[in-house]
């Protein structure tokens, strides 16, 4: 990235494999929102962050649980502060898939972990109606240099607004093989945008889920 930033780890989609697959229970949104509870409680009442990296987190949970876990991280974030989150819009994976970032616009996705099945992927209007004061800011999908079957939305957090479905659709562009994703380097348009916004931020911080 072009400046410092601080960055917060957390593993919460290995963490909710973990969950899943540890008890005949695992699948319970009800255990998995007291597990998370539980894991999440480190915050400080004092900190904010400027971007939320939720990387494809949402589509192992239930809508419920993803609107449960974004009201209880708004307190963390600025107003207008972003969130991140990949969407698959073809075949789910049977596993959470590691990021690395390599670059300010490029991503590469490495080995998913340990098996865990996934619920039916989330439409983008259904998403939007389950993130509490996010607003969609930008979506991409099939842009040049993305893999097929993936999307990246970019969301933004305005508390005082109204949540409304805004979203500019974007051209349908050649994109490369999803036989190629696994540990191969791909376009991030999002991490770019999110990279535009970082550079007008005094010390930026990451929450990087």
């Amino acid at each position: 990235m072009r400046k410092s930033c601080t960055v917060r780890f957390e593993n919460v989609s290995l963490f909710v494999a973990d969950q899943m697959s540890a008890s005949p229970d695992g699948n319970d949104p009800a255990v998995i929102r007291k597990h998370l509870e539980d894991y999440l409680g480190g915050f400080r009442s004092h900190e904010k962050f400027d971007v939320v990296l939720a990387w494809d987190l949402f589509n192992f949970l239930d809508l419920d649980t993803i609107s449960w876990l974004m009201g209880k991280l708004g307190q963390y974030c600025h107003d207008q502060s972003l969130l991140h989150s990949v969407r698959y819009t073809a075949k789910l994976p049977l596993t959470p898939v590691q990021f690395q970032i390599v670059n300010e616009n490029e991503v590469k996705f490495l080995s998913g972990g340990q098996v865990l099945r996934g619920y039916e992927y989330h439409s983008l209007p259904d998403l939007v109606c389950n993130l509490p004061f996010y607003h969609l800011d930008t979506s991409f999908n099939l842009q040049t240099g993305m893999p097929k079957g993936v999307g990246e939305d970019v969301f933004r957090f305005l508390p005082s607004k109204k949540n409304v479905l805004r979203h500019s659709a974007k051209m349908e562009l050649p994109s490369v093989s999803a036989q190629s994703l696994p540990g191969t380097e791909h376009r991030s348009y999002a991490l770019e945008s999110m990279c535009d916004y970082l550079t007008n931020i005094e010390s930026p911080r990451i929450l990087d889920l």
